[in-house]
């Protein structure tokens, strides 16, 4: 069952009847405070300033005719001031255009500043807003609705939401997400204020002192305290109905992917400059370079500056289409390996790399700084790193004499190369090996 709460919070309503408690607006108004949720009401589009700092929206609902609307003097219908029906003057087309394109500029930059859902509640026709919406690539449905405000006003606020939610699990899943951080985010806070205001200049000198970069690592302190009071998630994707898109399209493999890539990899934009760790990636001269010194040896010490300190980096060469196809094992989902490399993917952008383990590679911080593209997360990391540990401490068998086996060796070549290494043939298990089972 979908949790009734989602959308308890803060609405903001931008419409310029709002203040109009006989307005339909103002009536919806009315309903959102009457549910306990509270209501920021702006006759007019915010700037883009005024967004960013909009933040903890539980939803936004935006008129589609932001402009008012002036009234003609009324008229009335049955002699001296009876029924009088006050008769609205439409926009010339020049500037219902104009406001067309401030109403799209406004979800925009809704779209882009906060991930809050946006309802778009009109007295115009719904289906000329949905195709304004579709020629700019708005798609209702992915981060819009659409109703008239007839309908809300039918239906119940609350029902109208509640519909929509059942179509959208990103926005399900997203919006109970940050419910359950908020709350383990103020009990975080709360404990520590309790006990000592200064906790996070205690941790700081701890950091110095120990000269890892300060600002990452008491993010991480945070982070994970967040975390642990975070209670188990209780996702309820059962109340959906089951999906109608393409999983074949490119659109929908390009947004699994971006996920998983962010699952595992951040990019280099999202990295202290001046942090060095296990699992920074480096792109030189087309091969690209994992470090895997241990994290502790990445801080420098002893007053030494931080050009100077060695990096242990196994070299990765790209997979072409076809070599990442091959590797692909469809049945277990997973990526076939060979003892001597690691198949890292997705990362910087749906692309498969392969880490060999035969060389490791030292170079300094000055020469990779300005090449590192990202950071490669756990626990992809202490996979890549447990069996490059495996690979180093293998021991060595003896040869079986050739007379052994019922077919001769193959006549002998050249020793294979890292490059070559990454072939389709070299991500293949041997023809002779068991069948692959699942791995954690």
């Amino acid at each position: 069952m979908i949790e009734s709460n989602l959308f308890s919070g803060i609405a903001v309503l931008i419409d310029d009847q709002v203040e109009d408690g006989q307005s339909r607006i103002g009536k919806i108004r009315q309903a959102i405070l009457a549910s306990g949720s509270h209501v920021i009401a702006l006759d007019k589009a915010p700037t883009e300033e005024q967004i960013a700092t909009l933040s903890a929206i539980s939803y936004f609902i935006v008129d589609w005719n932001l402009e008012p609307v002036q009234a003609a003097p009324a008229v009335s219908t049955t002699g001296e001031g009876a029924g009088e029906i006050p008769e609205p003057i439409a926009l010339p087309r020049r500037l219902e255009a104009q406001n067309t394109k401030r109403t799209l500029a406004l979800l925009k930059n809704l779209r882009k500043k906060r991930v809050a859902p946006i309802f778009i509640f009109t007295d115009e026709s719904v289906e000329s807003v949905q195709e304004e919406l579709k020629a700019l690539q708005l798609a209702p449905g992915s981060h819009f609705l659409v109703k008239t405000k007839a309908e809300v006003l039918e239906k119940g606020v609350d029902a109208v939401l509640a519909e929509w939610i059942r179509t959208s699990p990103a926005a399900y899943v997203l919006m109970h997400w940050e419910q359950e951080y908020e709350k383990a985010k103020q009990d975080f806070f709360l404990d520590f204020y309790a006990r000592s205001v200064e906790w996070p200049l205690i941790l700081w000198k701890a950091f110095e002192v120990d000269g890892a970069q300060p600002s990452e690592e008491l993010g991480r302190v945070i982070y994970r305290n967040i975390q642990s009071r975070m209670i188990p998630f209780e996702f309820d994707l059962k109340g959906f109905p089951e999906t109608t898109g393409d999983h074949d399209s490119k659109e929908y493999k390009a947004a699994v992917l971006k996920v998983l890539e962010g699952e595992r990899f951040i990019a280099a934009s999202k990295l202290h400059s001046t942090s060095i760790a296990p699992g920074d990636v480096f792109k030189l001269k087309g091969s690209y370079y994992l470090n895997v010194r241990p994290e502790c040896d990445c801080i420098v010490r002893d007053g030494a500056g931080s050009d100077a300190l060695e990096l242990y980096l196994l070299r990765g060469s790209k997979l072409s289409a076809g070599q990442k196809t091959e590797a692909e094992d469809p049945e277990f989902g997973l990526m076939r390996e060979r003892d001597t490399h690691s198949l890292v993917y997705p990362i910087d952008g749906d692309l498969a790399v392969v880490f060999q383990f035969k060389e490791i590679h030292t170079k300094t911080w000055a020469d990779l700084k300005d090449a590192r593209i990202g950071r490669l997360l756990s626990p992809h990391l202490t996979r890549v790193q447990e069996r490059f540990a495996a690979y180093m401490q293998r021991p060595g068998i003896s040869r079986y004499p050739s007379s052994v086996f019922s077919k001769p060796a193959p006549q002998a070549s050249a020793e294979a190369t890292p490059a070559q290494e990454a072939t389709p043939e070299a991500t293949q298990p041997p023809q002779t090996a068991p069948a692959a089972t699942p791995t954690s």
